[in-house]
């Protein structure tokens, strides 16, 4: 199956696969800095094409609080 990526910004590295998993890494598609207690809108500068019959979602890496003290809302609970 191909998944069609197209990115917004030439100098965005694009998503990976994740070896062995059906996950695939996003990356922000700026550099953003956001003040402790505020909230951002930020960019991924992709749009993917999904195939018929399957569906994506956007979740959190479990080190994304850990390493960066963010916090996805809306996010899938695990």
């Amino acid at each position: 199956m191909n998944i069609y990526i197209k990115r917004h910004n030439p100098k965005l590295i694009m998503p990976e696969q994740i070896p062995g998993s059906d996950w695939i890494d996003l990356r922000a598609g700026e550099d953003i800095w956001i003040p402790e207690g505020e909230f951002a809108l930020i960019d991924l500068a992709i749009s993917v094409d999904v195939p018929d019959g399957y569906e994506s979602y956007i979740a959190p890496r479990s080190s994304l609080f850990k390493n960066f003290g963010l916090i996805q809302t809306n996010s899938i609970g695990m």
